[in-house]
């Protein structure tokens, strides 16, 4: 294998390595059938297909690429999709999973309550509700009720 091979995402890392017999089943497939799915990269790192991508490779299979297109809503969401049904994790495997992504997906809410946040800046909350309170006071001011 090459040494200038393409950096793994982190997310990619989340879920554990194939087995010895899982990984040399995927070389076989690849090289008999060629790769059915292309890799996806994010960020220049592979997001998605790691194991796909070490087997051609390994095999001398040239490799496809496609870069991640937002699907799934964020690159995590995507990573999980992909990978959580279609790996064979024990039970332990798939709490300790849950466990990293718990804490993932709490960390990319907070970026994302963060940037709703410097996007509202502009328009401060606080002054239009006290700008539309002096309204409606000067509108009930003008009105006078029927006698």
């Amino acid at each position: 294998m090459s040494e200038s091979r393409l950096p793994i995402h982190p997310y990619a890392q989340l879920f554990p390595p194939l087995t010895v017999t899982e990984f040399d089943a995927l070389c076989g497939a690849i090289l008999l059938r060629g790769l059915h799915e292309d890799i996806v990269l994010h960020e220049g790192k592979v997001l998605d297909g790691w194991h796909r991508y070490l087997a051609c490779l390994a095999k001398g299979v040239t490799p496809r690429f496609r870069p991640y297109a937002g699907e799934g809503g964020s690159p995590l969401a995507f990573v999980v999709d992909k990978n959580l049904n279609r790996r064979h994790m024990t039970e332990s495997q798939r709490a300790l999973l849950g466990a990293k992504l718990r804490a993932l997906f709490e960390e990319e809410a907070q970026l994302r309550q963060r940037a709703g946040l410097k996007q509202g800046s502009e328009f401060p909350v606080v002054e239009n509700s006290l700008q539309r309170r002096n309204t409606k006071k000067k509108a009930g001011r003008m009105r006078k009720p029927r006698s």
